[in-house]
């Protein structure tokens, strides 16, 4: 067999240059396209590491930890580190975009130098050696956990560990933010803890940018005075949801007043599936804050039914997987599968067919071309064992016990099911089923994040932290 040789050029680098500081990101930068090429937040991570070598042993500690090392991985951990103590210790002549962004290989390959020397105290601070423990990375980021889980009994309104592993790595910034800038890191309060968690549910499902959401809580946090910075607080929190809302940072969504008027539009549907636009169009004259629109991004976006009826299902997956510690956000490493109470191969069937499947009547090009906006909707999906589901396949729903998949009239659904040739009045059925069960879901959301809304009435003026 003949072999081929492939001539590969080599070099030498010379020390200075190659682990000299200032040369150091673009050498990285070099080596790493050579092969797999490095995120920002990656190569800033390996200068930190570079840099500060203690860094690397204090982060293993967090990620060994069952509850710590759940929360995010490491370099979002010690990037959000980082960025806490650039708005807590920021550096003379320091431009605002500079102190609240994320940080990145040039901030940090610029961190040893005398006018950021309080920004690497603080950042050093917050990774001391395992011995000292009080206002540690790896203590915060234990209590946030801690006040984030789900309790049937203690913390009913809190999060399973599979929408934990579902945080953007802006909200965990904003999370680590809230803890460290607290005199009182001892604990997060019952009330604190509750305006935590309706915070945290409302960014996972109605922020419509990361980045833009994440940016204004360090705003608020930086330009203060010490004495009179912005906290965590019921108060705080309720203004800042309403400037996220006034400026389009997040979908406004229907409030519960609105409700009445959107279960009139549902109720008086026919058989006539509406196209995505004209879904809940009824609340489409308030043009400003369009919850409408909100309403169907929230109803038909994949990620944000996920997280919403995970959050909605707590009860019931927390009941069945107790001791479930997701290794990441993937879907496939779940026990649970997203299933559709209507199955697809019944409302998506191959079109070839359709004279068997629907009567003459049925307004064909309608129903071929809208079927998915309705059938692939959030009030057509709940969280249901894979090992259940599997065994479901197209038949008829077997309600989870104790309402955990929150359908309210299985028999009405069933004997849709159970039809193998729809009329006129099947499929009218099959928008009113789902996109009633879309609002009644909306509704148990709003139970969740109402008193944090600024219309909603409340007799708490100020929760905080700790």
């Amino acid at each position: 067999m003949s072999r081929t040789f492939i001539p590969v050029g080599l070099r030498r680098l010379i020390h200075e240059r190659a682990a000299g500081r200032c040369e150091y990101i673009r050498f990285f930068g070099r080596l790493g396209q050579g092969g797999t090429r490095l995120s920002d937040d990656e190569l800033t991570y390996s200068i930190i590491k570079y840099a500060y070598p203690d860094v690397r042993a204090r982060m293993m500690e967090i990620m060994k930890d069952s509850q710590a090392g759940r929360l995010a991985g490491e370099v979002d951990l010690v990037l959000a580190a980082l960025r806490v103590a650039k708005v807590l210790k920021p550096w003379p002549e320091a431009k605002e975009w500079q102190v609240i962004s994320r940080p990145n290989p040039e901030f940090v390959s610029q961190l040893k130098e005398k006018d950021k020397k309080d920004v690497e105290a603080q950042f050093l601070g917050l990774l001391p050696p395992e011995s000292e423990q009080d206002r540690m990375l790896k203590t915060v980021v234990i209590r946030i956990r801690e006040a984030l889980s789900y309790d049937p009994d203690n913390n009913s309104a809190g999060l399973p560990n599979m929408l934990l592993a579902r945080l953007p790595r802006e909200l965990v910034d904003v999370l680590i933010l809230f803890s460290v800038n607290h005199d009182d890191t001892s604990s997060w309060k019952e009330d604190g803890r509750k305006v935590l968690c309706a915070f945290v549910l409302y960014w996972l499902i109605f922020v419509g940018d990361d980045r833009k959401a994440a940016d204004r809580v360090f705003q608020h946090v930086y330009p203060a005075d010490e004495n009179q910075r912005w906290r965590f607080s019921l108060k705080s929190i309720q203004t800042l949801i309403d400037e996220y809302e006034q400026e389009g940072i997040t979908r406004v969504m229907p409030r519960r007043w609105q409700l009445p008027s959107l279960y009139d539009e549902v109720n008086n549907a026919n058989d006539y599936l509406r196209p995505w636009t004209e879904r809940f169009k009824s609340l489409d004259q308030d043009s400003g804050r369009k919850p409408g629109e909100a309403l169907r991004v929230f109803s038909t976006n994949q990620e944000l039914v996920k997280r919403a009826l995970v959050w909605l299902q707590r009860k019931y997956i927390v009941g069945e997987y107790p001791d479930y510690e997701p290794t990441s956000d993937r879907d496939d490493d779940l026990p649970i599968d997203l299933d559709h109470l209507i199955p697809s191969s019944i409302f998506a069937f191959d079109w070839r067919y359709r004279e068997d499947r629907l009567d003459s009547n049925v307004s064909l090009d309608n129903f071929r071309w809208e079927r998915g906006t309705v059938g692939n909707s959030i009030g057509n999906f709940r969280w249901l064992d894979a090992r259940d589901n599997r065994r479901r396949g197209n038949h008829e729903i077997e309600p989870v016990k104790d309402d955990g998949d929150l359908i309210s009239n299985p028999l009405a659904w069933n004997k849709l099911i159970g039809k193998s040739k729809w009329s006129r009045e099947e499929v009218s059925t099959f928008q009113l089923l789902i996109d009633s069960r879309t609002l009644d879901l909306h509704q148990k959301l709003l139970d969740g994040i109402a008193f944090l809304l600024v219309e909603t009435p409340s007799n708490e003026s100020s929760v905080s932290l700790g």
